[in-house]
């Protein structure tokens, strides 16, 4: 039982704690990693930080619409549930069994390696994106929101980039995708079919 004085972090983390009472409303970070928790209660809507990594979780109760940092990685988790729906810092969820993911809005880091994900959604990612070992073929679209622009670590199971932003620096050198080179079916470049024509004199007249 907690006694409420306006907590606002509770962090009992490393414990061997297999149940945890409702949380008080006024909490605003939660750090309750690795225990043996096959479930949470509810999450208050004040919470701005969960840390329930290492824990034997298969789902998460609703997230809190002003989260903003979500570490939930190594559990059992299938899938997340609806993320808020405003720019996050943080969401790391590797280490788990999601074949998918919600719709993203800004995040500045996304670790989402070591899942069964085979595919991801479009990502408007500020900062850092790692997803490597998934089952993912294809690079998603990704939209870096400044010049600062966007690392993003994957497989060599991707064979070509379909995207041509030059903000985004990957971990692996890759080629734009061409139907010569993309043998994933990835959205690549439009080919181009006619007849060429050099215009000697620049008067723009074949």
């Amino acid at each position: 039982t907690y006694y409420d004085f306006g907590l606002t972090t509770l962090s009992c983390r490393g414990n061997l704690l297999r149940s945890l009472p409702n949380f008080p409303n006024s909490l605003y970070s939660i750090d309750c990693s690795y225990n043996p928790l096959y479930n949470l209660p509810g999450f208050p809507p004040s919470t701005r930080e969960i840390n329930c990594a290492g824990d034997s979780l298969s789902t998460l109760p609703a997230l809190p619409n002003f989260l903003n940092y979500l570490e939930c990685s190594n559990n059992q988790l299938t899938s997340l549930p609806i993320l808020p729906d405003h720019d996050m810092i943080i969401i790391s969820c590797a280490g788990n069994k999601l074949t998918s993911l919600p719709k993203l809005q800004v995040v500045r880091e996304l670790n989402c390696s070591n899942n069964l994900l085979t595919s991801l959604p479009e990502i408007p990612v500020v900062c850092r994106l790692t997803m490597t070992n998934n089952n993912i073929l294809c690079l998603p679209k990704i939209l870096p929101l400044n010049n600062d622009g966007a690392t993003v670590y994957i497989d060599s199971t991707i064979k070509c980039n379909p995207n041509h932003d030059w903000r985004i620096s990957l971990n692996i050198n890759l080629p734009h995708c061409y139907p010569s080179n993309n043998i994933n079916h990835c959205e690549a470049f439009p080919v181009i079919g006619g007849t060429v024509f050099y215009d000697a004199n620049n008067n723009g007249i074949r």
